[in-house]
């Protein structure tokens, strides 16, 4: 293995290959750059005065910018090469190859500054003393020149220096600004310092480097503007699947519905906003396996004007989406919404739309997000669109219901117009697989049922008696075939008394919502402004 650079000013790889099959060593290729540099500097500006007296038809002007070009690229391709094919696996090469880009600015800066001030004198005296061709071609070096010199001070000398500064913060640095003129090299100090020399065999220059300077071997090559992984092998975590698949058992009545709990006004961002979540039933700690509950909040943002290339509208506009979180369910879902979800915010809409005043704000718009937190029931909830079988309708009909009744309290929180409150209900028929009896139960828990015949969500208006949404699925029989049998109507009935029983914590969220609202207090006997407001009278404005 070859040796590692000790001395970035000193021990840089050589560059050049020669005829005689060797390399020119640093200081021979340092000297070969300068003379083509100083050269090209000399030939430049002999040339912008040459060029101003004779014109750029001349011979003069031409002998003399043709050299000029032509060493100034040769200086710039022989840095540019070396760093090309520069090693950058250790401290010592980033030390060079940071010098490297700082003599390039060496080479570039100056030319740039000397062609922007002949450019400028040409352009100037134009119709006098110069020719067009004459201050275009060093208008053509300076643009050059000056990108360049940004493209390596952001790609090169920047980079390399904050690089150094982390993997190497004991490595002192001279002043940045002169390396980034070229006025000097930034990195002037020998490394490893005075006192820090290791010996190392060869093969471990890496590894004893390391230890010198007390950092990890994957920091050497650390990135800052990506996501290193880590140094070691990883793999990937498995989960293990619960040792006893049996359904939990439903431990409520067949009417009796779970506690729920609602608050508003919890995104101040949001004009309303409200918090749904379901009872979840005690049930025994389990490593893998932990029961789910229905976990959601909603957001309304409005009301807002259309925008100006929207066509006109004398009634408001209506947008409810429905997302599940990433986490919500034990299958990672995307963050673009599924046919599931787009089937939930086409429910939500039909139903919020029966509960709305449009002709209030004509010309506005609303927007109502609900982000599902947590389903129940989440390992039969398909992520691509479908409802599958009809344990997996019920879940998603548990998280239609919490959507429709937050979404009510969010638009009430909000002081939206609207005919009544909506409240949702779910029903579901099951089958008990022993001796087939079919039963009717309220707010049915998809884990707690091994087969569910059918089953639907409604969206009630409870004061007005009304239904604004109507979902149902899986297989009925017909309402006069049997006296004990359940078809739709009372399938439908028994959905509904769901609904209506979620009314009454709807109620006393809204009113723990109105009493966090502060009004100003009214004197008995008032005649002023106030008073009128408070009973509801005309206020006559003061003219």
């Amino acid at each position: 293995m070859a040796k590692e650079i000790q001395d970035a000013q000193t021990d840089e790889p050589r560059a050049i290959g020669v005829r005689s099959g060797g390399r020119l060593a640093r200081k021979y290729e340092y000297v070969l750059f300068y003379l083509f540099a100083i050269a090209s500097w000399s030939l430049e500006i002999t040339s912008g005065c040459v060029g101003s007296l004779y014109g750029a038809q001349s011979h003069v002007f031409i002998g003399t910018i043709v050299p000029f070009l032509v060493l100034y690229w040769a200086a710039f391709l022989q840095t540019v090469w070396m760093m090309a094919t520069a090693p950058r696996h250790t401290i010592p090469d980033r030390i060079a190859y940071l010098n490297l880009a700082c003599r390039l600015q060496r080479l570039c800066a100056p030319s740039a500054v000397m062609g922007m001030v002949i450019w400028a004198v040409g352009y100037r005296f134009r119709h006098s003393a110069s020719s067009q061709a004459y201050w275009v071609i060093f208008l053509i070096v300076w643009i050059a020149s000056t990108v360049v010199c940004m493209m390596n001070v952001y790609n090169n000398v920047t980079w390399e220096s904050d690089l150094l500064h982390q993997i190497a913060p004991d490595y002192p640095q001279s002043n940045f600004w002169l390396g980034v003129f070229g006025i000097w090299s930034i990195c002037q100090a020998k490394y490893p310092p005075p006192g820090k020399e290791f010996d190392a065999e060869p093969g471990e220059e890496l590894q004893t480097l390391q230890a010198a300077w007390r950092l990890p071997i994957y920091n050497v090559m650390s990135d800052r503007r990506r996501v290193n992984g880590p140094p070691a092998g990883t793999l990937p975590p498995v989960f293990l699947e619960a040792a006893d698949s049996t359904p939990r058992q439903r431990t409520r009545k067949a009417h009796e519905l779970r506690r729920i709990f609602l608050q508003t006004g919890l995104i101040p961002s949001a004009a309303g906003s409200s918090y749904f979540e379901l009872e979840l039933a005690p049930q025994p700690r389990q490593f893998v396996g932990q029961p789910a509950t229905v976990k959601l909040s909603c957001a309304v943002h409005g009301p807002k004007p259309l925008p100006r290339n929207a066509s006109f509208s004398p009634n408001l506009q209506l947008t409810a989406s429905v997302k599940f979180a990433p986490f919500a369910t034990s299958e990672r879902r995307g963050y673009i919404r599924d046919a599931t979800e787009r089937d939930l915010g086409v429910h939500l809409e039909n139903a919020l739309k029966a509960m709305l005043l449009p002709t209030r704000w004509p010309k506005s718009a609303i927007d109502v997000a609900i982000t599902v937190l947590e389903a129940e029931g989440d390992a039969s909830i398909p992520s691509q669109g479908g409802s599958g079988n009809v344990i997996a309708s019920v879940g998603l009909m548990n998280i239609l219901s919490g959507c429709i009744t937050a979404a009510s309290a969010a638009l009430a929180d909000a002081r939206i117009d609207a005919v009544d409150l909506l409240t949702g209900g779910v029903v579901a028929v099951v089958s008990d697989p022993r001796s087939g009896q079919q039963t009717l139960l309220l707010d049915p828990n998809p884990t707690e049922h091994e087969s569910v015949v059918a089953a639907g969500v409604v969206g009630v208006l409870p004061s007005r008696d009304e239904v604004a949404e109507i979902w149902t699925t899986g297989q009925l029989s017909s309402a006069g075939s049997a006296a004990s049998a359940i078809g739709f109507d009372r399938l439908l009935d028994q959905a509904v008394i769901a609904a209506k029983a979620v009314q009454p914590v709807l109620k006393d969220a809204l009113l723990e919502s109105a009493k966090r609202v502060k009004q100003p207090p009214v004197a008995v006997g008032n005649k002023g402004k106030g008073a009128a407001i408070a009973n509801n009278e005309d206020v006559e404005m003061a003219t």
